[in-house]
């Protein structure tokens, strides 16, 4: 579960820098995408050696690899990280040096892989083809979302979309048919999606609100900023995160010094 709320923290990290530099939902998804398919390979990161995987540094490096593919440049990698600094995280300690570095090896993980299919082309598509384009900025706001979790790990970009066109239809009370009619998908695989997004949306979100308001009656709020950082920000869970980097350095050290006293006395 921890894992989980770092890589929700971590998406919503994704876009909202990727909002603020100018780059749209395109080079956001990506990056977001890429982080998770990095993460997924964590036997190949084992085996490489000095591989920085702190969340914070793979998440900005994804950041510059959509970028860089989608010809979208950052122009001056210092400003960008300073920015990121001063508006998004104040402990990002890393450098421009760090940035490339990691972009490297993270593409190593990945084998310079880069094809990332999204689900909005394939929405608009669907929407326009039944003429019901009414519904593309419900469903977009929905599609935004799935990129918290895990899902385009598990099924295509065309399913999502169509398992959100499902969702916004049962919750608007419009008929669904229509779109089955366009994609020839059996309804089982679109029930089975649509229940992986309740679940780790709707579900988490409800779940998340009852969390928050039981830590607002437990202290004194002072705002409603203040409010919404308890309800979204886990930092609880980045300082578990960066406890266990520090434990997992500290063994690896043990474990090398170890080896050197071994030859040592062989």
């Amino acid at each position: 579960h921890e894992l989980q709320d770092l890589f929700c923290y971590i998406s919503k990290f994704i876009f909202l820098v990727c909002n603020s530099c100018g780059y749209d939902f395109h080079i956001a998804g990506n990056a977001s995408i890429l982080f998770r398919r990095i993460y997924q390979r964590y036997d190949i990161i084992q085996q490489m050696a000095q591989f920085n995987d702190d969340p914070r540094l793979i998440a900005v490096v994804c950041i510059f690899i959509a970028a860089k593919s989608k010809d979208c440049n950052i122009s001056s990698a210092n400003v960008f990280l300073s920015k990121i600094k001063q508006c998004h995280d104040a402990h990002f300690k890393y450098d421009q040096h760090d940035v490339v570095r990691g972009e490297i090896q993270c593409l190593k993980v990945i084998s310079f892989d880069l094809n990332v299919f999204l689900p909005f082309e394939a929405c608009s598509d669907l929407l326009a083809a039944c003429n019901r384009c009414d519904l593309m900025r419900t469903v977009w706001t929905l599609l935004l979302k799935t990129f918290k979790t895990n899902i385009y790990l598990l099924y295509p970009p065309y399913l999502v979309a169509l398992a959100c066109v499902y969702i916004v239809c049962m919750l608007t009370k419009n008929e669904f048919e229509i779109f089955l009619t366009r994609i020839h998908i059996p309804f089982e695989n679109v029930k089975e999606c649509t229940t992986h997004i309740i679940q780790n949306i709707f579900v988490k979100e409800k779940q998340l609100m009852h969390d928050g308001e039981n830590n607002v009656n437990n202290q004194q709020s002072k705002s409603n900023d203040t409010n919404k950082k308890i309800l979204h920000v886990p930092k609880n869970i980045l300082m578990r995160i960066d406890a266990f980097y520090a434990k997992q350095n500290m063994s690896n050290r043990n474990k090398c010094d170890s080896k050197q006293e071994m030859q040592v006395n062989h």
